[in-house]
């Protein structure tokens, strides 16, 4: 090779050599990855609103009558075991004095409006009343006998509001009481004509 084409090829390698020193690094202005192409961040999420402040708490006294009913024989609640002198469950209490068939309701309740369901009631006296079966107490009634449904019987909540009509409850065990309400809990297949005798012997207020 000539020293002339020696030369030519010295000065393309400088050239080259030249080049790649000056070149962009990786990802620098002008190539695919810069920060111009970045994708921008995201946008901050608004702040979570607090959460509603709790109702106000407000004494209440209200009542709700009850009848139990097994095999068309009532199941009474009239003995001083289940007085509120004993019991000593304020919430949802009973006085034997009076019959031991008024639930009292009593206590400090948000917005004044009481959340006592019929299963946390029996609860207070010593019984079990879940979706299916009921299992009396065992201080006073047949010695903490279970009563399930099966194939012929059922247990059944019916419920009379105030200056309203007798309806199935369809939460049985989780109703909910309210001020005035008349509430039967029935055990069995009465016929039209017991289940009306039964209703009538759920008190009524006002008498």
């Amino acid at each position: 090779m000539t020293s002339g084409r020696k030369a030519g090829w010295g000065s393309l390698m400088a050239m080259l050599l030249l080049a790649g020193c000056a070149a962009p690094p990786p990802g620098g202005p002008g190539l695919a990855g810069n920060d111009t192409d970045a994708p921008p961040p995201p946008a901050a999420l608004p702040p979570t609103p607090p959460p509603p402040p709790p109702a106000p708490s407000r004494m209440a006294h209200q009542h709700a009558a009850f009848a139990l009913f097994l095999e068309g024989e009532r199941v009474r609640f009239n003995d001083t075991d289940y007085d509120l002198t004993n019991r000593r469950n304020f919430t949802a209490h009973l006085h034997s004095a009076e019959g031991g068939d008024i639930i009292h309701l009593e206590g400090s309740f948000p917005n004044g409006v009481p959340d006592v369901t019929l299963a946390s009631f029996f609860r207070n006296h010593g019984v079990s009343f879940q979706p299916g079966a009921l299992t009396l107490d065992t201080f006073d009634h047949h010695n903490g006998t279970a009563w399930p449904d099966n194939a012929t019987h059922r247990w059944r909540v019916w419920v009379q509001p105030a200056a309203g009509n007798w309806t199935l409850a369809p939460d049985g065990p989780g109703l909910v009481l309210r001020d005035h309400d008349r509430i039967l809990v029935t055990y069995g297949e009465p016929s039209p004509e017991e289940l009306a005798r039964e209703r009538a012997a759920v008190r009524q207020f006002g008498t």
